[in-house]
């Protein structure tokens, strides 16, 4: 039996490990992704189909008058695909199509639905608009009796267009970290190798009497030999990837630092640990940990780009709600982290505040800033989370007593990926995007965030909300 090359044997298995973890990152991203887009879809249809219900219930009964001018107002104003539906399965109206040429709705799956009292999503190919639709169907209730059906719908085209956008430059960014891994592993993979051949060389001089020829080793046998020389390739070329990963760090390339670590382990289990199944696992452990947080960088990264994208396209949308209680939901998601370093979270807003705000973007901010205070408190500590009233704005406050940031860091701590202690924050699992996300959502409701402190006693956050 033909015996595979040490270059193979070491090259194949660093190329697999690489494209799972590259593939595995992809994967988790496109799918949050794809659900994120599709969420906002129906919730978007949805409050359409919820507004044309108000507008043309009378039509159900017979009531109203033009109803098919009505959706058509409606469809051109929303740019969305309306249609009212008796229970009967007949078209009362429809934005784009002549009702009495229609086909009966009464067997499509989200008009049941919707007849049955409860909200009916589906996704299929429309052979009237000749593309895949997205349907969100209502029912009309009318003194407790569902009168008919409202549905809103649109192509799905424009989620398609951004999937399509952030799958490109992820396989993009995918091939070409690919690639450079693939080029660096065989690299090394031919220099342990020809190292391999070196020590196999210098055995053979040996064999054949050449005494003068060293292999700088002394006082053992040939097994010996060739351990304690890979002993000593391996320390060396341990001290080479410490000196890349400096680079890495010093050129502050977020992304590469995790994929960096993994390649690190994986040369590690090549230089020899992976016959040690112990070492093996934990090393793999750790390569599967490096993965997650190249995940919450994506992930963090996406929550930019969805609020950068929603701020330029006005699809923020802005409902009244009571600040107290996204305030208490916000502490109530810090608590189990709070309590494992036993610090005691207040809450302090005197009135109920209501306001125009976009509830969970808000409430996502405070409890970015809370889980800031969290991690730089040391035990049995408190931090306070403020509302008042101050002229014409709201403002929102999380104080902590934590270590606070020296003054030559504040002008810049709401950058993203810039870092107070760089080795600190990585440890404590922060990806360096919290407070640039904070500052977008504060941004998308048109108000401010500033920040004090001071060594040793802590940092005060502020959010400035104007009140409309």
């Amino acid at each position: 039996m033909r015996r595979r090359r040490l270059l193979t044997q070491v090259y194949a298995p660093y190329i697999l490990i690489i494209f799972l973890s590259l593939v595995t990152v992809a994967w988790f991203a496109s799918h949050s992704l794809k659900k994120y887009y599709l969420e906002q879809t129906v919730t978007d249809l949805e409050a359409k189909a919820r507004l044309t219900e108000k507008l043309i219930a009378g039509a159900f009964s017979g009531k109203a008058e033009n109803v098919e001018s009505i959706c058509k107002d409606i469809g051109s104003t929303v740019q969305t695909r309306i249609t009212a539906i008796f229970p009967s399965g007949s078209v009362v109206c429809d934005s784009e199509k002549i009702p009495e040429k229609m086909e009966n709705h009464a067997e499509r799956r989200e008009v049941k639905e919707a007849l049955s009292g409860n909200v009916g999503i589906a996704t299929r190919y429309s052979h009237e608009l000749s593309q895949e639709m997205i349907y969100v169907a209502v029912p009309v209730i009318e003194n407790g009796e569902i009168r008919g059906v409202v549905r809103a719908s649109t192509p799905l085209t424009h989620v398609d267009r951004a999937l399509g956008a952030m799958y490109l430059k992820s396989i993009l960014g995918g091939i070409v970290v690919a690639i450079i891994a693939a080029i660096m592993s065989y690299l090394i993979a031919r220099r342990i190798s020809k190292s391999v051949e070196s020590v196999k060389e210098g055995a053979e001089r040996y064999a054949r009497g050449d005494f003068e020829y060293r292999l700088r080793v002394s006082g053992a046998e040939e097994i010996g030999l060739l351990a304690e020389t890979l002993n000593k390739m391996a320390l060396q070329l341990m001290r080479l990837e410490s000196m890349r990963r400096d680079f890495v760090a010093n050129v502050s390339h977020e992304l590469m630092t995790p994929i960096t670590s993994i390649k690190g382990f994986v040369e590690t289990l090549r230089d020899g640990a992976v016959r040690d199944p112990k070492r093996t696992g934990e090393f793999l452990e750790i390569i599967s940990k490096h993965s997650d947080r190249l995940g919450t960088i994506v992930e963090d990264l996406l929550s930019l780009s969805r609020l950068e994208q929603g701020v330029e396209k006005g699809q923020i949308k802005f409902e009244k709600a009571n600040l107290r209680q996204v305030l208490k939901d916000a502490v109530a998601l810090c608590e189990q982290r709070a309590r494992e370093k036993e610090i005691v979270i207040e809450l302090e807003i005197n009135e109920d505040i209501v306001m125009d705000v976009n509830a969970p973007l808000l409430e996502e901010a405070v409890v970015n800033l809370v889980d800031n205070g969290i991690k730089y408190s040391g035990k049995k500590e408190t931090i306070t989370v403020r509302a008042d009233m101050e002229n014409n704005s709201v403002v929102i406050k999380v104080i902590d007593r934590g270590c606070g940031i020296p003054p030559e860091h504040l002008p810049r701590i709401f950058e993203r990926f810039y870092r107070v202690d760089k080795a600190r924050s990585r440890e404590m699992g922060g990806t360096g995007l919290g407070l640039s996300i904070v500052k977008h959502i504060v941004a998308a409701h048109g108000g401010r965030v500033h920040v004090e402190s001071e060594l040793g006693k802590g940092s005060t956050f502020s959010i400035y909300l104007p009140i409309s």
